[in-house]
Order: structure tokens, then C-alpha cells, then sequence
């Protein structure tokens, strides 16, 4: 908001300038003009007389300024008017336009900003998500070795349940327990 009204001050302000600056070269230019002007109106009018003058100093016959002609008109200076809106308006846009390209300089600079928080924050969410696949590796593989392990005590177990000295002992075991009396060798057997 300050920077528009910096802008829009900066713009009317030079405006101002180029236009009093191309009124004051206006008017210098046609002052100038009308100078000229007069200086050629006048050598204009007397240039059979300066040529008459001349000849007479020169020692020469007068009448062969009627024969010559009178010395011709000087040029004189052109006169080009300059558009005094014209500058200052050129001058507004300017100012306009530079202060576009700097609100879009400044908004660059916010995008890049972002975009580098922006990077950083994938940056860390993708060395959380690899320690995170760690971790779960980590752990599948100590589950899987428990398993294992449990695994094979439940062969044994099996193993064991299968001999006839095993199918004993579970057998006197369950009626010890329908009995209230808690099997000792059961609960050997199954750590």
C-alpha cells in the first residue's frame, strides 16, 4: 500500500517536472523563432540596400546590385514544438512501470523464500519417513526372529506331546487340574 502511494507520488511528481520543463522549452524555442523571423523579415526587406551599401564601400557600381539581386534571405532556425503532456505522461508511465517490476521483484523474492521453507520441510519429512522404515524394519525383524524362536518351542512342545510318555503327562495333568491341583510339569514343559 505505502509502495503504490511512493509510486503514485514518484509519478505525478515527474510528470510535473517533464511537463514544466517541456512548456519552458516551448516557450524558449518560440521566442527564438519569432527572433529569427524578424532577423529574416528584415534581411528581406533591406537587401538590395546592404548590397548597394557594400558595393558603394567596395568601390563598386551600385547598379550591379539591380543586376544581381539582393543578397539572399539567411535561413533561419526551425521551430519544433514538443508535447508537453507527452513528457510528463512518459515520465508517469516509467515511474509506473519500475515500480511494477519492483513489486514483482519483491514478490519473486517471497516465492523463492517459500519455496526453499517449503524444500526444507519435504526435506525433513522425507528423513523422518526413512528413519520411520528403519525403525519398522528394525522391528519386523525382531518380531520374525520371536516368531521363530516361538516357533520352535512349539515344536518341541509338539514333539514332545506326541511320545507316549508326553500324551501321559498331559493326560494325568488335566485330571489333576479337573481336580483343583495345578500340574507342575506342564507349566515345565512349556517354557
Amino acid at each position: 500500500m505505502l509502495g503504490a502511494l511512493i509510486s503514485a507520488g514518484t509519478s505525478l511528481a515527474s510528470g510535473l517536472l517533464g511537463k514544466k520543463g517541456a512548456d519552458k522549452a516551448n516557450k524558449q524555442a518560440a521566442q527564438s523563432v519569432r527572433e529569427q523571423l524578424a532577423f529574416q523579415k528584415e534581411s528581406a526587406q533591406k537587401s538590395y540596400q546592404w548590397a548597394v551599401g557594400d558595393m558603394k564601400k567596395a568601390g563598386i557600381n551600385p547598379m550591379l546590385a539591380y543586376q544581381q539581386g539582393g543578397s539572399s534571405a539567411l535561413s533561419g532556425a526551425n521551430y519544433t514544438p514538443q508535447n508537453a503532456m507527452g513528457a510528463g505522461v512518459n515520465s508517469a508511465i516509467a515511474a509506473s512501470r519500475v515500480t511494477a517490476e519492483l513489486d514483482n521483484l519483491t514478490e519473486q523474492n517471497k516465492k523463492i523464500a517459500s519455496d526453499t521453507q517449503l524444500n526444507e520441510a519435504l526435506k525433513k519429512t522425507a528423513q523422518a519417513d526413512a528413519a520411520l522404515k528403519v525403525s519398522t524394519a528394525q522391528q519386523v525383524q525382531t518380531q520374525t526372529k520371536l516368531i521363530a524362536k516361538d516357533l520352535g518351542r512349539a515344536k518341541v512342545h509338539s514333539a514332545a506331546d506326541d511320545t507316549l510318555i508326553g500324551k501321559g503327562t498331559n493326560y494325568l495333568g488335566r485330571w489333576l487340574e479337573n481336580l483343583g491341583i495345578k500340574n507342575p510339569s506342564r507349566k515345565t514343559l512349556r517354557k
